[in-house]
Protein backbone atom coordinates (compact mmCIF):
# COMPACT_ATOMS: atom_id res chain seq x y z
CA UNK A 1 0.00 0.00 0.00
CA UNK A 2 2.55 2.63 1.29
CA UNK A 3 4.84 1.95 -1.68
CA UNK A 4 2.07 1.90 -4.64
CA UNK A 5 1.39 5.98 -3.26
CA UNK A 6 5.52 6.78 -3.81
CA UNK A 7 5.09 4.85 -7.14
CA UNK A 8 2.02 6.72 -8.64
CA UNK A 9 3.74 9.83 -7.47
CA UNK A 10 7.01 9.16 -9.12
CA UNK A 11 5.61 8.25 -12.49
CA UNK A 12 3.32 10.97 -12.65
CA UNK A 13 6.64 13.71 -11.98
CA UNK A 14 9.34 11.89 -14.37
CA UNK A 15 8.81 14.19 -17.26
CA UNK A 16 9.33 17.35 -15.33
CA UNK A 17 12.22 16.28 -13.23
CA UNK A 18 14.93 14.40 -15.50
CA UNK A 19 18.11 16.31 -15.47
CA UNK A 20 20.22 16.04 -18.54
CA UNK A 21 23.65 16.26 -19.65
CA UNK A 22 24.15 20.23 -20.11
CA UNK A 23 28.25 20.49 -20.49
CA UNK A 24 31.16 20.12 -18.54
CA UNK A 25 30.79 20.99 -15.11
CA UNK A 26 27.33 21.45 -14.77
CA UNK A 27 25.37 20.67 -10.94
CA UNK A 28 23.69 17.35 -10.90
CA UNK A 29 21.60 15.85 -8.00
CA UNK A 30 24.03 16.32 -5.76
CA UNK A 31 27.08 16.69 -7.28
CA UNK A 32 28.54 20.31 -7.86
CA UNK A 33 29.77 19.42 -11.43
CA UNK A 34 30.35 16.64 -14.19
CA UNK A 35 32.73 16.52 -17.37
CA UNK A 36 35.71 14.29 -18.77
CA UNK A 37 38.58 13.70 -17.93
CA UNK A 38 41.24 12.75 -19.81
CA UNK A 39 39.65 14.11 -22.95
CA UNK A 40 38.15 10.72 -23.91
CA UNK A 41 37.50 10.47 -27.85
CA UNK A 42 34.48 10.45 -27.51
CA UNK A 43 32.39 12.26 -25.35
CA UNK A 44 30.69 11.34 -22.34
CA UNK A 45 27.50 12.41 -20.23
CA UNK A 46 25.17 12.32 -17.21
CA UNK A 47 21.45 12.53 -16.21
CA UNK A 48 19.47 12.93 -12.95
CA UNK A 49 15.89 11.98 -12.14
CA UNK A 50 15.12 13.27 -9.53
CA UNK A 51 12.02 11.37 -8.91
CA UNK A 52 13.80 7.64 -8.93
CA UNK A 53 16.99 9.38 -7.46
CA UNK A 54 19.28 7.64 -9.99
CA UNK A 55 21.86 9.01 -12.06
CA UNK A 56 22.85 7.70 -15.48
CA UNK A 57 26.31 7.51 -16.82
CA UNK A 58 27.57 7.24 -20.70
CA UNK A 59 31.10 7.48 -21.18
CA UNK A 60 34.16 6.30 -23.25
CA UNK A 61 37.78 6.36 -22.59
CA UNK A 62 41.03 4.17 -23.48
CA UNK A 63 41.76 3.20 -19.24
CA UNK A 64 41.78 4.18 -15.86
CA UNK A 65 45.39 2.78 -14.85
CA UNK A 66 49.01 3.12 -15.30
CA UNK A 67 50.06 6.62 -15.15
CA UNK A 68 46.93 8.50 -16.72
CA UNK A 69 43.02 7.93 -16.96
CA UNK A 70 40.02 8.54 -18.97
CA UNK A 71 36.66 8.81 -17.56
CA UNK A 72 33.24 10.32 -17.08
CA UNK A 73 32.80 11.90 -13.75
CA UNK A 74 30.09 13.10 -11.57
CA UNK A 75 31.91 15.34 -8.49
CA UNK A 76 31.49 16.99 -5.46
CA UNK A 77 34.37 19.06 -3.86
CA UNK A 78 34.53 17.79 -0.20
CA UNK A 79 37.02 17.99 2.71
CA UNK A 80 37.26 16.22 5.90
CA UNK A 81 36.06 12.26 6.62
CA UNK A 82 33.01 10.92 4.30
CA UNK A 83 31.29 7.89 3.46
CA UNK A 84 30.05 7.75 -0.30
CA UNK A 85 27.31 4.83 -0.91
CA UNK A 86 25.83 3.59 -3.76
CA UNK A 87 24.35 0.35 -5.76
CA UNK A 88 25.18 0.25 -9.56
CA UNK A 89 24.92 -1.25 -12.34
CA UNK A 90 26.39 -1.76 -15.88
CA UNK A 91 23.88 -2.15 -18.29
CA UNK A 92 24.02 -4.00 -21.63
CA UNK A 93 26.62 -7.28 -22.12
CA UNK A 94 29.38 -4.79 -23.29
CA UNK A 95 32.54 -5.13 -25.38
CA UNK A 96 35.40 -5.05 -23.39
CA UNK A 97 35.04 -6.84 -19.97
CA UNK A 98 37.41 -4.52 -18.13
CA UNK A 99 34.65 -1.66 -18.41
CA UNK A 100 34.53 0.02 -14.67
CA UNK A 101 31.87 1.80 -12.40
CA UNK A 102 31.93 3.10 -9.13
CA UNK A 103 33.14 5.67 -6.47
CA UNK A 104 36.31 8.13 -6.49
CA UNK A 105 38.36 10.38 -4.32
CA UNK A 106 41.17 12.26 -6.75
CA UNK A 107 43.26 15.29 -5.45
CA UNK A 108 42.32 17.41 -9.01
CA UNK A 109 40.85 16.98 -12.42
CA UNK A 110 43.95 16.54 -14.02
CA UNK A 111 44.42 12.91 -16.15
CA UNK A 112 47.75 11.87 -13.76
CA UNK A 113 45.99 13.12 -10.18
CA UNK A 114 46.66 10.85 -7.66
CA UNK A 115 43.48 9.33 -6.36
CA UNK A 116 41.45 5.97 -4.46
CA UNK A 117 38.62 4.08 -6.27
CA UNK A 118 36.34 1.42 -5.55
CA UNK A 119 35.84 -0.15 -8.79
CA UNK A 120 33.54 -2.86 -10.19
CA UNK A 121 34.25 -4.29 -13.61
CA UNK A 122 32.21 -5.58 -16.53
CA UNK A 123 33.49 -8.97 -15.65
CA UNK A 124 33.03 -8.59 -11.95
CA UNK A 125 36.48 -7.95 -10.80
CA UNK A 126 35.88 -5.97 -7.76
CA UNK A 127 39.39 -4.04 -6.44
CA UNK A 128 40.55 -0.86 -4.26
CA UNK A 129 42.68 0.96 -7.14
CA UNK A 130 45.40 3.57 -6.26
CA UNK A 131 47.77 6.02 -7.58
CA UNK A 132 49.92 7.42 -4.50
CA UNK A 133 51.59 10.21 -6.38
CA UNK A 134 50.90 12.37 -9.62
CA UNK A 135 51.69 10.49 -12.75
CA UNK A 136 52.45 7.47 -10.34
CA UNK A 137 51.59 3.93 -11.81
CA UNK A 138 48.40 2.49 -10.31
CA UNK A 139 48.33 -0.42 -7.66
CA UNK A 140 45.07 -2.28 -6.92
CA UNK A 141 44.19 -4.19 -3.78
CA UNK A 142 41.72 -7.16 -5.21
CA UNK A 143 38.76 -8.45 -3.32
CA UNK A 144 37.85 -11.54 -2.22
CA UNK A 145 34.19 -11.11 -3.65
CA UNK A 146 33.69 -10.52 -7.59
CA UNK A 147 30.13 -9.49 -9.08
CA UNK A 148 29.37 -6.49 -6.05
CA UNK A 149 26.28 -4.31 -7.05
CA UNK A 150 26.69 -2.37 -3.78
CA UNK A 151 29.84 -0.25 -3.18
CA UNK A 152 30.88 1.92 -0.35
CA UNK A 153 33.95 3.98 -0.21
CA UNK A 154 35.10 5.58 2.75
CA UNK A 155 37.62 8.36 3.90
CA UNK A 156 39.18 8.38 7.52
CA UNK A 157 41.40 10.82 7.36
CA UNK A 158 44.22 9.26 5.04
CA UNK A 159 42.73 6.09 4.94
CA UNK A 160 40.43 4.81 2.23
CA UNK A 161 38.18 1.74 3.01
CA UNK A 162 36.23 -0.13 -0.12
CA UNK A 163 33.20 -1.90 0.94
CA UNK A 164 31.66 -3.97 -1.45
CA UNK A 165 28.78 -6.89 -1.58
CA UNK A 166 26.15 -8.19 -3.56
CA UNK A 167 22.94 -6.75 -2.67
CA UNK A 168 21.62 -8.53 0.67
CA UNK A 169 24.95 -10.19 1.81
CA UNK A 170 27.59 -8.73 3.87
CA UNK A 171 30.84 -6.66 2.88
CA UNK A 172 33.62 -7.68 2.28
CA UNK A 173 36.13 -4.74 3.12
CA UNK A 174 39.53 -3.74 1.24
CA UNK A 175 42.04 -0.78 3.10
CA UNK A 176 44.30 1.20 2.03
CA UNK A 177 46.26 3.58 4.66
CA UNK A 178 48.77 6.83 4.14
CA UNK A 179 47.81 7.76 1.09
CA UNK A 180 47.70 11.39 0.57
CA UNK A 181 45.26 13.28 -1.34
CA UNK A 182 44.64 16.36 0.81
CA UNK A 183 42.16 17.82 2.69
CA UNK A 184 39.83 19.27 -0.27
CA UNK A 185 39.62 16.48 -3.13
CA UNK A 186 36.93 15.97 -5.95
CA UNK A 187 34.82 13.14 -4.79
CA UNK A 188 32.48 11.41 -7.55
CA UNK A 189 30.54 8.53 -9.48
CA UNK A 190 32.83 7.18 -12.62
CA UNK A 191 32.31 5.32 -15.18
CA UNK A 192 34.95 4.26 -18.36
CA UNK A 193 34.96 1.90 -21.24
CA UNK A 194 37.94 0.62 -21.37
CA UNK A 195 37.66 1.45 -24.87
CA UNK A 196 38.24 4.76 -26.63
CA UNK A 197 35.82 3.84 -29.50
CA UNK A 198 32.76 2.64 -27.06
CA UNK A 199 31.00 4.14 -25.05
CA UNK A 200 29.46 2.60 -21.78
CA UNK A 201 26.23 3.17 -20.09
CA UNK A 202 25.65 2.85 -16.07
CA UNK A 203 23.15 3.51 -13.68
CA UNK A 204 23.49 4.26 -9.80
CA UNK A 205 20.97 3.95 -7.57
CA UNK A 206 20.46 4.54 -3.87
CA UNK A 207 23.51 7.48 -3.85
CA UNK A 208 24.10 8.84 -0.74
CA UNK A 209 27.18 11.15 0.06
CA UNK A 210 27.44 10.65 3.97
CA UNK A 211 29.37 13.00 6.71
CA UNK A 212 29.92 10.96 9.94
CA UNK A 213 29.33 12.46 13.21
CA UNK A 214 32.55 13.93 14.41
CA UNK A 215 35.30 12.34 17.22
CA UNK A 216 33.31 13.05 20.57
CA UNK A 217 29.44 13.31 19.46
CA UNK A 218 27.30 12.75 22.28
CA UNK A 219 23.56 11.72 21.44
CA UNK A 220 20.82 14.29 22.83
CA UNK A 221 23.53 16.48 23.65
CA UNK A 222 25.03 16.98 19.98
CA UNK A 223 22.84 17.14 17.44
CA UNK A 224 22.80 16.48 13.43
CA UNK A 225 20.29 17.14 10.39
CA UNK A 226 18.29 14.24 9.40
CA UNK A 227 17.04 12.83 6.40
CA UNK A 228 12.99 11.24 5.78
CA UNK A 229 13.72 8.38 3.54
CA UNK A 230 11.36 5.38 2.04
CA UNK A 231 12.71 2.05 1.39
CA UNK A 232 10.85 -0.42 -0.43
CA UNK A 233 10.81 -3.65 1.19
CA UNK A 234 11.10 -5.90 -1.62
CA UNK A 235 13.56 -4.05 -3.49
CA UNK A 236 15.74 -2.04 -1.57
CA UNK A 237 15.00 1.23 -3.04
CA UNK A 238 15.79 3.93 -0.90
CA UNK A 239 14.17 7.25 -1.67
CA UNK A 240 14.89 10.50 0.31
CA UNK A 241 11.59 12.80 0.32
CA UNK A 242 12.96 15.09 3.11
CA UNK A 243 15.84 16.78 4.70
CA UNK A 244 16.22 19.27 7.32
CA UNK A 245 19.43 20.86 9.28
CA UNK A 246 17.72 20.52 12.58
CA UNK A 247 16.73 16.84 13.50
CA UNK A 248 13.45 15.12 13.88
CA UNK A 249 12.67 11.78 14.59
CA UNK A 250 10.27 8.14 14.56
CA UNK A 251 8.51 8.78 11.51
CA UNK A 252 5.05 6.51 11.50
CA UNK A 253 2.95 5.60 8.58
CA UNK A 254 -0.42 6.79 8.60
CA UNK A 255 -2.93 3.64 7.96
CA UNK A 256 -3.48 5.14 4.28
CA UNK A 257 -0.28 5.60 3.34
CA UNK A 258 -0.77 9.09 2.48
CA UNK A 259 1.45 10.65 5.07
CA UNK A 260 4.24 10.07 7.57
CA UNK A 261 3.90 11.28 11.38
CA UNK A 262 7.48 12.65 12.93
CA UNK A 263 8.30 14.97 15.96
CA UNK A 264 10.79 17.53 15.52
CA UNK A 265 13.95 17.09 18.09
CA UNK A 266 17.24 18.86 18.65
CA UNK A 267 17.85 22.50 20.99
CA UNK A 268 15.65 24.80 18.16
CA UNK A 269 12.61 26.49 19.13
CA UNK A 270 9.53 24.73 18.26
CA UNK A 271 11.21 20.86 19.23
CA UNK A 272 9.32 18.68 20.30
CA UNK A 273 6.60 18.87 18.20
CA UNK A 274 4.48 16.47 16.00
CA UNK A 275 4.25 16.67 12.19
CA UNK A 276 2.31 15.00 9.36
CA UNK A 277 4.54 14.95 6.35
CA UNK A 278 2.39 14.61 3.43
CA UNK A 279 3.66 12.37 0.58
CA UNK A 280 1.82 14.10 -2.31
CA UNK A 281 2.80 17.58 -1.48
CA UNK A 282 5.98 16.68 0.28
CA UNK A 283 5.38 19.16 3.12
CA UNK A 284 5.13 19.28 7.13
CA UNK A 285 2.12 20.43 8.81
CA UNK A 286 2.18 20.86 12.33
CA UNK A 287 -0.19 18.67 14.08
CA UNK A 288 -1.39 20.70 17.22
CA UNK A 289 -1.26 18.86 20.41
CA UNK A 290 -2.16 21.47 22.63
CA UNK A 291 -0.40 22.29 25.94
CA UNK A 292 1.80 18.93 25.12
CA UNK A 293 3.98 20.41 23.17
CA UNK A 294 7.64 18.55 24.40
CA UNK A 295 6.85 15.37 22.55
CA UNK A 296 9.75 12.77 22.38
CA UNK A 297 10.12 10.23 19.97
CA UNK A 298 7.59 7.55 21.75
CA UNK A 299 4.50 8.12 19.54
CA UNK A 300 2.34 5.73 17.92
CA UNK A 301 -1.02 5.31 16.21
CA UNK A 302 -3.53 2.89 17.12
CA UNK A 303 -4.42 0.22 14.89
CA UNK A 304 -7.24 2.06 13.14
CA UNK A 305 -5.16 5.24 12.61
CA UNK A 306 -7.61 7.44 14.62
CA UNK A 307 -5.46 7.82 17.37
CA UNK A 308 -2.03 8.72 18.43
CA UNK A 309 -0.57 8.04 21.58
CA UNK A 310 1.93 10.27 22.96
CA UNK A 311 5.08 10.96 25.17
CA UNK A 312 5.00 14.67 26.36
CA UNK A 313 7.40 16.09 29.12
CA UNK A 314 5.95 19.56 29.19
CA UNK A 315 4.19 19.84 32.20
CA UNK A 316 4.63 20.02 35.68
CA UNK A 317 7.81 18.48 36.69
CA UNK A 318 8.74 17.73 33.08
CA UNK A 319 8.71 13.86 33.93
CA UNK A 320 7.31 12.35 30.30
CA UNK A 321 3.56 11.40 30.69
CA UNK A 322 1.98 9.59 28.12
CA UNK A 323 -1.03 11.02 26.51
CA UNK A 324 -4.03 9.93 23.72
CA UNK A 325 -4.95 12.79 21.36
CA UNK A 326 -7.30 12.37 17.50
CA UNK A 327 -4.38 11.78 14.83
CA UNK A 328 -5.32 14.83 13.39
CA UNK A 329 -4.56 16.79 16.44
CA UNK A 330 -6.94 17.90 19.55
CA UNK A 331 -6.75 18.06 23.42
CA UNK A 332 -4.33 15.41 24.86
CA UNK A 333 -6.28 12.97 27.50
CA UNK A 334 -3.40 11.97 30.31
CA UNK A 335 -3.18 8.39 30.81
CA UNK A 336 -0.78 8.04 33.50
CA UNK A 337 -0.22 10.28 36.26
CA UNK A 338 2.88 9.16 37.38
CA UNK A 339 6.15 9.93 35.72
CA UNK A 340 8.55 9.09 34.06
CA UNK A 341 5.96 7.06 31.90
CA UNK A 342 7.92 6.39 27.85
CA UNK A 343 5.15 4.70 25.54
CA UNK A 344 5.98 1.86 23.54
CA UNK A 345 3.40 0.62 21.68
CA UNK A 346 -0.81 -0.08 21.23
CA UNK A 347 -2.47 -3.47 21.50
CA UNK A 348 -4.39 -4.19 18.11
CA UNK A 349 -7.80 -4.12 20.12
CA UNK A 350 -6.97 -0.90 21.33
CA UNK A 351 -7.69 -1.49 24.38
CA UNK A 352 -3.88 -1.48 26.05
CA UNK A 353 -0.83 0.71 25.99
CA UNK A 354 2.42 -0.56 26.65
CA UNK A 355 5.01 2.13 28.09
CA UNK A 356 8.11 1.88 30.22
CA UNK A 357 8.00 3.64 33.96
CA UNK A 358 10.42 4.78 35.95
CA UNK A 359 9.38 4.11 39.63
CA UNK A 360 11.11 4.14 43.00
CA UNK A 361 14.29 4.89 40.60
CA UNK A 362 13.60 1.69 38.73
CA UNK A 363 12.54 1.12 35.38
CA UNK A 364 9.71 -1.51 34.43
CA UNK A 365 7.93 -3.05 31.86
CA UNK A 366 3.99 -2.33 32.40
CA UNK A 367 0.38 -2.80 30.21
CA UNK A 368 -1.81 -0.33 31.41
CA UNK A 369 -5.56 -0.54 30.52
CA UNK A 370 -6.72 3.11 31.41
CA UNK A 371 -10.01 3.29 32.72
CA UNK A 372 -11.82 5.16 29.82
CA UNK A 373 -9.86 2.71 27.32
CA UNK A 374 -8.88 5.64 25.83
CA UNK A 375 -12.47 6.60 24.20
CA UNK A 376 -11.53 2.96 21.67
CA UNK A 377 -14.34 0.85 23.31
CA UNK A 378 -15.05 -0.52 26.71
CA UNK A 379 -12.41 -2.95 28.13
CA UNK A 380 -13.22 -6.36 29.64
CA UNK A 381 -13.27 -5.89 33.22
CA UNK A 382 -11.58 -8.52 35.76
CA UNK A 383 -14.33 -10.99 36.38
CA UNK A 384 -13.94 -10.31 40.34
CA UNK A 385 -15.59 -7.31 42.68
CA UNK A 386 -16.59 -4.08 41.22
CA UNK A 387 -14.17 -1.52 39.76
CA UNK A 388 -13.76 0.59 43.42
CA UNK A 389 -12.08 -3.24 44.86
CA UNK A 390 -8.41 -4.62 44.47
CA UNK A 391 -8.44 -7.16 41.92
CA UNK A 392 -6.21 -10.00 40.98
CA UNK A 393 -7.03 -12.29 38.31
CA UNK A 394 -6.05 -15.79 38.56
CA UNK A 395 -2.24 -16.33 36.72
CA UNK A 396 -2.01 -17.31 33.14
CA UNK A 397 -1.28 -20.43 32.50
CA UNK A 398 -2.11 -21.88 36.09
CA UNK A 399 -0.18 -24.06 36.77
CA UNK A 400 2.39 -22.86 35.29
CA UNK A 401 6.19 -23.51 34.17
CA UNK A 402 9.04 -21.32 33.62
CA UNK A 403 6.97 -17.65 33.67
CA UNK A 404 3.40 -16.43 35.24
CA UNK A 405 1.47 -13.34 33.83
CA UNK A 406 -0.58 -12.08 36.35
CA UNK A 407 -2.94 -9.24 35.95
CA UNK A 408 -4.77 -7.07 38.54
CA UNK A 409 -6.42 -3.68 38.92
CA UNK A 410 -5.52 -0.30 40.59
CA UNK A 411 -8.69 0.93 41.55
CA UNK A 412 -6.64 4.30 42.68
CA UNK A 413 -3.39 5.65 42.77
CA UNK A 414 -0.79 4.24 45.29
CA UNK A 415 1.63 1.79 46.72
CA UNK A 416 1.56 -1.66 45.72
CA UNK A 417 3.14 -4.95 46.24
CA UNK A 418 3.03 -8.33 44.19
CA UNK A 419 4.68 -11.35 45.18
CA UNK A 420 4.38 -15.24 44.97
CA UNK A 421 4.47 -16.61 48.32
CA UNK A 422 4.83 -20.51 49.99
CA UNK A 423 2.54 -21.77 51.86
CA UNK A 424 4.10 -20.83 54.87
CA UNK A 425 3.96 -17.52 53.83
CA UNK A 426 7.67 -16.72 52.80
CA UNK A 427 8.26 -14.44 50.10
CA UNK A 428 9.55 -16.37 47.00
CA UNK A 429 9.91 -14.31 44.50
CA UNK A 430 8.49 -10.54 43.74
CA UNK A 431 6.59 -9.05 40.89
CA UNK A 432 6.17 -5.62 41.22
CA UNK A 433 6.84 -2.91 44.41
CA UNK A 434 6.16 0.22 43.24
CA UNK A 435 3.93 3.41 43.13
CA UNK A 436 1.38 3.44 40.03
CA UNK A 437 -1.53 4.81 38.93
CA UNK A 438 -4.92 3.84 39.06
CA UNK A 439 -5.89 1.16 36.00
CA UNK A 440 -5.50 -2.69 35.08
CA UNK A 441 -1.81 -3.71 34.49
CA UNK A 442 -0.26 -7.16 33.17
CA UNK A 443 3.10 -7.90 34.53
CA UNK A 444 4.65 -11.65 33.58
CA UNK A 445 6.71 -13.11 36.47
CA UNK A 446 10.07 -15.42 35.92
CA UNK A 447 9.75 -18.58 37.75
CA UNK A 448 13.48 -19.75 36.74
CA UNK A 449 14.62 -21.96 40.07
CA UNK A 450 11.23 -21.90 41.72
CA UNK A 451 10.49 -25.41 42.72
CA UNK A 452 7.32 -27.03 41.77
CA UNK A 453 4.76 -26.86 44.33
CA UNK A 454 1.29 -24.78 45.30
CA UNK A 455 1.83 -21.04 45.81
CA UNK A 456 -0.28 -17.91 46.26
CA UNK A 457 -0.02 -14.88 44.26
CA UNK A 458 -0.27 -12.03 46.95
CA UNK A 459 -1.28 -7.98 45.89
CA UNK A 460 -1.56 -5.72 48.71
CA UNK A 461 -2.55 -2.35 47.90
CA UNK A 462 -3.83 0.71 49.81
CA UNK A 463 -7.52 -0.53 49.35
CA UNK A 464 -6.84 -3.96 49.98
CA UNK A 465 -5.67 -7.43 49.61
CA UNK A 466 -6.28 -9.91 46.86
CA UNK A 467 -5.33 -13.20 46.93
CA UNK A 468 -4.77 -15.77 43.70
CA UNK A 469 -3.37 -19.41 43.78
CA UNK A 470 -0.40 -20.50 41.71
CA UNK A 471 0.90 -24.38 40.95
CA UNK A 472 4.23 -24.35 39.69
CA UNK A 473 5.70 -27.36 37.50
CA UNK A 474 8.49 -29.04 36.05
Amino acid sequence: MNFKTTGFLAAAALAAALSTDAGPETALGQFEGHADVGSPRLAGSAAYNAVSQEYTLTAAGANMWAARDEFHFAWKKMTGDFILQARVELLGKGVDPHRKLGWIVRSTLDDDSPYADAAIHGDGLTSLQVRKTKGAATEQVTSAITGADVVQLERKGSTYTMSVARFGEPFTVSTVADLALGDEVYAGLFLCSHNPDVVEKAVFRDVRIVRPAKDGFVPYRDYIGSHLEILDVASGHRQVVHSAADPFEAPNWTRDGRALIYNTSGRVEGRGRLFRFDLATRQPALIDTAFANRNNNDHVLSFDGTMLAISDQSQGDNKSTVYTVPVGGGTPKRITPIGPSYLHGWSPDGKFLVYTGGRNDESHPWVQLPPDAMTLGAPDSLSLPGPTAVALAAPVPNPARGSVVLRFRMPSPGRVQLGVYDLAGRLVRMCIDAELEAGEYLRGLDLAGVQPGIYFGILRAPRGVARRALVVTR
